[in-house]
Parts: structure tokens; C-alpha cells; sequence
């Protein structure tokens, strides 16, 4: 759950090793691009080359990646990401009985599945993609260090390690990089809630109100519903691991929420039926049956971590063979999906400074536009950027 400021289709064809142990994963083709001016639509060839690992508990999802990693035997940043969770050594050896540096108990449910080795160690342009999920996390932070709050079985906290050309880390930058995440969450959101409602409205898609605050956050009618973190963690000569850290309320009711301005997806779809039923009055109730998408958590949450999974392929793989045109269709996403632009903001740099205005934009390197109140047009490259009650759209 979000308590503060706190940390992105897949056509899926799941397979799962046998284990013993429960888990979710996914080794999926990506035919998906959700909304207009997102990435082209990938054949077949486009692979999520995916190891998961879902934790009980854990200190951080993030920090268990970065272990990982460092307790790595393979010599590449690819080969370490692509086999991260091939078996239990390297874990063993760092993280996962160490309980001093979890502050806590830690323990495991893991599906490991097969990673294709000639993909891997040829085709630099497919993103290669391993994943932690926990159920609880007892030290996780957001953006700025400030705290991030869970409910067992009803957040959503996941980590995706992935292991991407530098050259796609150059073309995008940390702002653009960001933006990519939040559209596939965005997009990912949009199919699974679409996916439990039966095809009476076509012409009300899923969700139209989710929207991105800048820099980093899922929005819905003003109200927080999760948030990214990144962090570029090793590098080689030509490859960086970048650590995807994604925050989200899935499954809370109002009154457990601890802010009046966060939100769950609970209470997003709950808001979604109401203007459903609003428009379809007439219609037979049996027309308007909808799936308890929330009965079934773990469902619910392997469910978003694939999609998000398959979409961040999509842009990543594109952004490593087309990048201007990556760069124009995520500023028209940006852009479009904004809930900062246009609104009332109080702009809070690391320096200390304070201004507020008016965000007029977002420019081709994702920084913020405002127009401040005492005439001058800044540039937002980093802060805290909050959106004034009563502002106007």
C-alpha cells in the first residue's frame, strides 16, 4: 500500500517448471501495444525471457535484485540477469537465510523457467527479464526514502531486473525510461480490468481516467494508486541491469487505506461499475455481470506482473531498434495520459527552493513545464511536484 510517494500486454503462453513449490512465471510472445501512439505491435520473435521468484516477506524487492546480482556467478550482465533464478545457489549464498540482512523472516515460493540460451546469448535487441514479487515487504521506499506501506495479500509489490543494451539506457534516460514503466502499467491495468468485465459497453473502455502524475505515479481522479521506482545497478561494455521497482494498491478497501489520496484498484474498478451502470440502466442485469477479479489475489497480482512484463518488452526492444520513433510515441503517451499538465503545482527541489505555477507541458527529454507565478517558464528535471487542491485542468 502507498503511503507515500513510493515506487508498467502480454499474449501469454505460460510454462512452468515443476518445482514442488507454488509461484507464477511467464515465457511469453509480446503481440501487444496498448493505446494509440504506443510501440508497434511485435510478431512472435519478441521474447519475455523471464525467472521469478515470489517471496512471502521480504526487507525489499529491490534490494533482493541487487543481491542477487552481486552474488552472481556469470561473467555478463545478460547471462547473470537471464539465469538469475536458474537455481537456489546464488541466493543461498546471500539473501535468502541471511534473516540479519533482512531485518525479518524471509521466505520463498519459486517457479524458475527455462530461459532460451540462443536467444540469450545472441539477439542483444530482446530484453532479458527476471522478476521478484513479495506479499509483504518490511523496509520498502519510495522516491525521495519516504515510506512504503503494505497490506499482505493485497499490494502489489514486484521488481523486475532488466538487462537492456546501454544504448537504450542513453536514447531514453531516466526520464523516459520512467515514462515507458507507467504506460505499461497503465496499458497492463487496462486489459486486466477490461478482461473481467463482460463486452456490453464498447465504447466505455477500461479505466480512461488512469492517468501518470509526473514523474512517477499512477493516478486516478487525483488520487495515488501506485508508483516506479529505477535504478541502474551493474554494467558491462555493452549492457546496464536496470532494477524496475513498481508499488501498487490492489485489493484494500477504503477504510485501510492511511491517506485520504490513495486509492486502490479495488476502489478504481468499484468507481468504473458505478459509471457502467450509470449509462446501461436498461439493460438486462444478467448483461452486466462482471468477475470478482479480487477473490483470487495471487491470480490477480501474477496476472499484472506478466502484463506489465510483456509491455516493458515492447518498448524496450523498440527503443533498442527504432529509438527516435520510441522517443516521439512515449512523449504523445506522456502527454496524453498526464495528470500533472494543465493543473495548479508547488514545485519542492532538493536544494530547498519552492515555486509554484502552472504545468504547461512536458518537453522532448520528459522534463516538466511550468509556468511559474512570477512570469518565468522553468524546467522540472528532478523534485517533488505536487498537485494543488483546487488547481486548474
Amino acid at each position: 500500500m502507498l503511503h507515500d510517494d513510493a515506487l508498467s500486454s502480454v499474449c501469454s503462453s505460460e510454462t512452468k517448471q515443476e518445482t514442488g513449490v507454488s509461484g507464477g512465471g511467464v515465457v511469453s510472445d509480446v503481440a501487444h501495444s496498448g493505446g494509440s501512439g504506443g510501440a508497434a505491435r511485435c510478431d512472435a520473435s519478441t521474447r519475455v525471457i523471464s525467472s521469478r521468484r515470489t517471496l512471502r516477506t521480504v526487507d525489499s524487492t529491490m534490494e533482493e535484485c541487487a543481491r542477487a546480482l552481486a552474488a552472481s556467478p556469470y561473467p555478463t550482465v545478460r547471462q547473470k540477469v537471464a539465469h538469475l533464478f536458474d537455481d537456489d545457489s546464488a541466493f543461498n549464498g546471500s539473501a535468502l537465510h541471511d534473516d540479519s540482512a533482512l531485518h525479518g523472516n524471509h521466505t520463498a515460493d519459486t517457479t524458475m523457467l527455462p530461459v532460451r540460451k540462443d536467444q540469450e546469448a545472441t539477439d542483444t535487441h530482446v530484453p532479458v527479464m527476471a522478476a521478484v514479487s513479495a506479499e509483504v515487504q518490511t523496509h520498502g521506499t519510495g522516491r525521495l526514502n519516504r515510506q512504503w506501506v503494505d497490506r499482505e495479500g493485497e499490494s502489489l509489490s514486484v521488481s523486475y531486473v532488466v538487462a537492456m543494451p546501454k544504448t537504450v539506457l542513453e536514447t531514453l534516460g531516466s526520464g523516459w525510461l520512467t515514462a515507458a514503466i507507467g504506460i505499461a502499467a497503465v496499458d497492463s491495468l487496462r486489459e486486466v480490468v477490461a478482461a473481467a468485465q463482460l463486452p456490453a459497453l464498447p465504447a466505455l473502455p477500461a479505466l480512461p481516467e488512469l492517468a501518470l502524475k509526473w514523474p512517477n505515479d499512477l493516478f486516478f481522479r487525483g488520487r495515488k494508486l501506485g508508483g516506479i521506482l529505477t535504478r541502474a545497478i551493474e554494467a558491462d561494455a555493452d549492457t546496464v541491469a536496470v532494477i524496475v521497482g513498481i508499488g501498487m494498491n490492489l485489493g484494500m478497501e477504503e477504510r485501510d487505506l492511511p491517506l485520504p489520496q490513495a486509492i486502490s484498484l479495488r476502489m478504481v474498478v468499484e468507481q468504473q461499475r458505478e459509471t457502467h451502470d450509470a449509462v446501461t440502466q436498461g439493460l438486462q442485469h444478467e448483461t452486466l455481470a462482471k468477475k470478482d477479479i479480487f477473490s483470487d489475489y495471487e491470480t490477480l497480482r501474477d496476472m499484472v506482473i506478466e502484463k506489465i512484463a510483456g509491455e516493458l518488452a515492447v518498448w524496450f526492444r523498440k527503443a533498442s531498434e527504432e529509438p527516435q520513433e520510441v522517443r516521439s510515441a512515449l512523449h504523445r503517451r506522456v502527454v496524453s495520459l498526464s495528470a500533472t499538465v494543465g493543473q495548479r503545482v508547488t514545485v519542492h527541489l532538493v536544494d530547498g527552493t519552492t515555486y509554484s505555477g502552472t504545468a504547461v507541458g512536458i518537453d522532448f527529454s520528459a522534463a516538466l513545464l511550468i509556468q511559474c507565478d512570477d512570469g518565468e517558464r522553468r524546467r522540472v528535471t528532478a523534485g517533488d511536484v505536487g498537485i494543488d487542491v483546487g488547481g486548474v485542468r
